[in-house]
């Protein structure tokens, strides 16, 4: 996908298609300036009823018919956003993710999208990032002949006439393009099957990120016996395949002036629940529970792209969770990676016991200035919030409302639940230190994070967000996140590292 950015005028555009979303009340006044025949035209589709501007309209037509002023204009694609007392920056990413869905429904290899008048730098980088997105295709797998009828649309320009400073506007749109095409890449590695996104194929995903300011170390299973990681390598116990920790570092040209921040993902990367078996319906759907990991490579991606002044330490515990005769069974005790012991209650509760040693691995060996974790770790979490947003808590209140804000800003939504002490009591073990279960099918989400909560000192300041209702998705819940995996938690991070303080 190339993006670009023009401020001339669309008499002088040559595209396939000229997007224009357009507010229900405005639209016909909107392009009276560039041209009147066009806004008759559009006041004549809305007498007919052909399209009215509200929210998810699309019309498409040819200005050929209408006007003889956009010679190299193939096509325009109204896209409405409703009416001006109901918009919100919302209803412009969906409107621009639909006209992209339906330039690729015409199997354009092109297009351009007019920016409403006085689009800002970060409007305009966001929108790029939208238009990535909206763009995505996963058909790694597709015969080839099926992937010639694939669409493909390689090129879009973002059109904002007569606007200056040209250089910043290329750039934003360029860091904007970098922001999607990494969300991009966590979306590849949630969809690739199990069979081929095995714990060391994601630990060389990992490492092709590596150089210059980013370093990447990989530890397999006899560095992990080393170092007594004994969470991470009873989940691991029932696979032939060998577990790996993932731990990548990002520097910027501040060094170690800047804050260092700890991200802890999630990398199961199939579960079968274990001895704990899942039931067989929509277990080919489990590749996903590694999204925690890939999103965290993915903020990595990002970072590095944009040189943003902050410190990463990557923390990533990867591993399936298979039954076997040699596999972890319910009513063992494992010691995790700061010897605190772990009464094994269901072998499907396993997010959590890896990123037990994640988390005190990230904590012990790097003292951040704060970890946020990132997991699919409850179906609590689906049935709580569904798939709009994912629950949030964590021990520090500032970094909690900071994460709100971010997820804001980005529309990528979360909720806070409450951690207090009454919950931690409930994953407390009578013959360990604590279970991996709380108390029944009670409070389950809070039920994870009590738990992690044992692994992080209470001096590090930590968040843990749980991404299980939005990381893999059903089906298209927005024009510019289709079925499967979203992607969801780089921008919000992003957004929270650029903004931190």
């Amino acid at each position: 996908m190339q993006i670009s950015w023009s401020n001339s005028s669309i008499h002088q555009l040559k595209t396939s298609a000229l997007i224009v979303p357009l507010l229900a009340d405005v639209a016909p006044s909107r392009l009276r300036g560039f041209d009147p025949r066009l806004a008759e035209a559009i006041t004549k589709l809305n007498s007919h009823h052909d399209w009215r501007g509200d929210k998810g309209d699309v019309a498409l037509f040819y200005p050929a018919t209408v006007t003889d002023r956009l010679p190299h204009v193939a096509r325009i694609i109204l896209v409405g956003m409703g009416h001006q007392a109901d918009w919100s920056y919302e209803s412009m990413r969906q409107a621009v993710g639909l006209g992209i869905q339906t330039a690729k429904k015409h199997r354009l290899s092109d297009a351009a999208i007019l920016l409403p008048e006085g689009t800002s730098l970060a409007t305009a980088r966001d929108l790029a990032t939208i238009v990535t997105l909206a763009a995505y295709d996963f058909s790694y797998y597709k015969t080839q002949a099926r992937a010639k009828d694939h669409p493909s649309l390689g090129r879009v320009v973002l059109c904002l006439p007569g606007a200056e400073v040209e250089i910043n506007y290329t750039q934003a749109v360029a860091a904007g393009l970098a922001i999607g095409q990494a969300t991009n890449f966590v979306r590849d590695l949630t969809n690739h099957p199990a069979n081929v996104m095995t714990p060391r194929h994601l630990a060389q995903d990992a490492k092709e990120l590596a150089g210059g300011d980013v370093q990447v170390q990989v530890y397999g299973r006899a560095e992990l016996e080393k170092i007594k990681m004994g969470a991470l390598l009873a989940v691991a116990r029932g696979s032939v395949e060998e577990p790996q920790l993932i731990v990548a570092q990002y520097t910027p040209k501040l060094g170690k002036k800047a804050p260092l921040i700890a991200l802890v993902g999630k990398g199961i990367t199939f579960d079968s629940g274990g001895i704990s078996i899942k039931p067989s319906d929509g277990m080919e759907e489990m590749k996903m529970d590694m999204a925690g990991a890939a999103t965290a490579l993915g903020v990595l991606a990002v970072a590095r792209a944009l040189e943003l002044p902050i410190r990463l330490a990557v923390v990533l515990p990867v591993t399936e969770n298979l039954p076997s005769g040699s596999a972890t069974k319910p009513g063992d005790i494992i010691t995790a990676y700061n010897s605190t012991t772990i009464e094994i209650l269901n072998t499907d509760a396993e997010g959590r016991v890896v990123l037990a040693d994640g988390l005190a691995y990230a904590a012990q060996e790097f003292a951040p200035d704060a970890i946020i974790d990132l997991a699919t770790l409850t179906g609590a979490a689906i049935v709580a919030l569904g798939h709009e947003a994912a629950p949030v808590m964590g021990n520090n209140a500032a970094l909690v409302t900071a994460i709100k804000e971010a997820a804001e800003r980005t529309g990528e939504r979360v909720w806070e639940l409450p951690l207090w002490d009454e919950y931690k009591e409930q994953v407390k073990s009578e013959i360990a230190d604590v279970k991996n279960l709380g108390e029944g099918r009670t409070a389950g989400v809070i039920a994870g994070g009590a738990f992690l909560s044992y692994f992080v000192p209470e001096d590090i300041p930590w968040v843990h967000i749980d991404i299980a209702g939005t990381s893999m998705l059903d089906k298209s819940r927005r024009s510019y996140m289709p079925k499967g995996g979203s992607g969801w938690g780089v921008r919000l991070l992003v957004d929270l590292l650029e903004n931190w303080k």
